[in-house]
């Protein structure tokens, strides 16, 4: 599994991880589709 961390201010997280999400998603072309989830948190305990 691969976990990516990212910066974000606070008003931005949800449009942030809407589009960090579909980059993700569509960066290789696969015959399955991959599903990425995204979370957040001020740390990385309460983000997971």
């Amino acid at each position: 599994m691969l976990f990516r961390s990212f910066e974000v201010p606070e008003a931005l997280v949800a449009e942030a991880a809407t589009r960090i999400r579909g980059i993700m998603e569509t960066a290789v072309p696969l015959a399955v589709p991959l599903d990425v989830s995204a979370s957040w948190g001020p740390n990385w305990a309460l983000a997971h």
